[in-house]
């Protein structure tokens, strides 16, 4: 797997985008499910150990050793303030957690990027251990096992853990429901009727479609537990879904990038982007210039954005002959982003959380960043790769160090990445694209 996509070295790139000095990196990904039999999930972050912490009998006294489980990201943020003495323990049969070294608490890239592809894997892996079941006993069986999904609580702002789980739950829905009509086709075109007993099976089944009370996708419980790291959760069978990247023996450099711990696996990105988005449309309908707004306040706002917006507004009436969207993540959701981005051409923005939607672009989509100074931050060059979209990174726009501060773009810089991105496919293909509006 390259970390960069071939389109993003192209030498049609304009002069006006920085050149890159990004390094290709072959990854390898291993992938597996773990199943752990009587293990603890406990603190912000989730951490996963197999030892129940009670308060020792004496101020000198040490707890036992136990293990500590820790998917992706190798690490838990604040170790210590994972394992507190819990005060109280919820029990749970069967589980999946869905809580990272950072999802836990809730950050939004983390939770689409890492952990609704590490459910879609999980769910891949857990339903092809039932392959070759009866249709009925199936769907009996997991709601016996009622395997409840572990996740981070919403923050204040936004909904997005419980929306993430609803639109899964409903494309699912959809996809089953559009499987049948094409069974039942099928069957009336043979002469079969579908008895009574099935038609009943098949009508409460897999989705938010039919299940008004679902949140969480078949087959997992429909109500997600939300956890906020108070108290420990006693699983007696839990599973997470975990991946290791790594660099072939011969790479140069032979020390995997610190920020590709923190990515999911292509497949699992992909997989997510396939899932929320079936199909898309051809690229002539793609005419949207797509700015992704941070709100005042947060690190990496762009406190001069009202100049940069009467800036591109000129730069998309006067020269693209396009319109200018504007994506408010916090406002819009996933939902605001899936109506958006399958129709862009260009997206553009801060490093930040609003960058992860551009998962839902289509393939060849561009996605301009304004990046960070350190080269550490390159999650968003991992997904543009992923997914196929030409990644065109655009550098300067803020200073070393500079993560949690406020921006002031240079307007000029920005506009001209914006129009070099989107005259990409040359003059010639936008008259076409235009003729044919």
């Amino acid at each position: 797997y390259s970390a960069t996509p071939t389109s993003s070295s192209s030498s049609s790139s304009s002069s006006s985008l920085p050149s890159s000095s990004i390094i290709t990196l072959p990854l390898t990904y291993s992938l597996f499910l773990t199943r752990l039999p009587n293990a603890y999930v406990q603190g912000p972050d989730g951490a996963i150990h197999d030892l129940y912490r009670s308060p020792p009998s004496s101020p000198s006294s040490l707890p036992p050793s136990c293990h500590i489980y820790n998917p992706s990201a190798r690490c838990y943020l604040s170790l210590e303030r994972q394992f507190t003495y819990p005060d109280h323990s919820t029990s749970l049969s069967e589980a999946v957690s869905l809580l990272t070294a950072i999802s836990g608490g809730g950050f939004f890239h983390h939770w689409l990027l890492d952990s609704l592809p590490r459910l879609l894997l999980m769910r891949e892996a857990l339903l092809l251990e039932e392959e070759g079941g009866e249709e009925g006993g199936r769907e009996e069986k997991w709601r016996k096992r009622n395997v409840r999904l572990i996740v981070p609580p919403s923050p204040s702002k936004g909904h997005y853990v419980q929306e993430g789980l609803r639109l899964l739950a409903d494309a699912f829905a959809a996809a089953e429901e559009e499987e049948e009509e094409g069974r039942e086709g099928l069957r009336k075109e043979r002469g079969v009727e579908k008895r009574g007993v099935e038609k009943r099976e098949s009508s409460r089944r897999r989705g938010g479609g039919q299940d008004k009370e679902r949140i969480a996708p078949w087959p997992f419980n429909p109500r997600p537990l939300h956890y906020n790291g108070t108290g420990v959760l006693a699983v007696q069978t839990l599973y997470f879904y975990d991946w290791a990247p790594s660099l072939p023996p011969s790479s140069t450099p032979s020390i995997l990038p610190p920020h590709t711990r923190l990515c999911a696996p292509p497949s699992g990105l992909r997989l997510l982007r396939s899932t929320l988005v079936p199909s898309f449309s051809p690229p002539s309908a793609r005419r949207h210039l797509v700015w992704l707004h941070r709100d005042a306040g947060q690190p990496r706002s762009v406190g001069n954005e009202a100049e940069l917006l009467r800036a591109l507004t000129h730069l998309v009436h006067t020269e693209l002959h396009t319109d200018l969207q504007i994506l408010r993540g916090s406002q819009d959701g996933i939902s605001g982003a899936l109506a958006l981005l399958p129709y862009a051409r260009v997206v553009l923005g801060v490093h930040g959380a609003n960058l992860a939607n551009a998962v839902f672009c289509a393939e060849g989509t561009r996605l301009v960043e304004l990046t960070m100074a350190e080269g550490e931050f390159r999650e968003y060059e991992h997904l543009a790769s992923a997914v196929g979209l030409a990644y065109r990174p655009l550098q300067g726009q803020m200073p070393a160090n500079g993560f949690d501060d406020m921006v002031w773009v240079d307007v000029p810089a920005v506009v001209a990445a914006a129009r070099a991105a989107w005259l990409e496919g040359g003059e010639e293909e936008i008259g076409e694209q235009n003729d044919e509006l």
